[in-house]
């Protein structure tokens, strides 16, 4: 029998600016902590948090983000779990290339606050 390779949970966080108060709903802390619990909550196996704090959505270059490209290319992401889809950015054509390339990779897209969960469009066979 063959061994299969554990797959981790990327959970994305991203900030434009660099705000870690508590209060701040969308500061790098705040995200980490929804995506955590959300991972804990839906049995998400061996999450990995991958965060940019204080880069533009519209910027593609960022430290974490590519570095999660190259897990995923690596083949050793199973999901992808962000808060929203801007967290990913801010540019459709952009964001819509790194959905395809999570497809291309077998990898489940699920954005917490915007009820997105690619695992049943893959199921139906619809695209994202």
């Amino acid at each position: 029998m063959e061994n299969q390779k554990q797959l981790y949970t990327a959970l994305y966080s991203r900030t434009n600016h660099a705000d870690n108060s508590p209060a701040e709903p969308n500061g790098i802390l705040a995200q980490e902590k929804l995506l955590t619990e959300y991972a804990k909550t839906h049995k998400f196996s061996d999450p990995k948090h991958y965060s940019d704090e204080g880069v533009s959505g519209n910027r593609f270059d960022r430290p974490a983000l590519n570095e999660l490209i190259r897990d995923i290319e690596a083949g050793s992401i199973g999901t992808v779990v962000v808060k929203d889809i801007s967290r990913i950015g801010r540019n459709i054509v952009e964001v819509t290339r790194i959905a395809r390339l999570l497809e291309d990779n077998g990898v489940r897209l699920v954005s917490v606050c915007d009820g997105i969960d690619t695992f049943g469009l893959a199921q139906r066979g619809d695209a994202l």
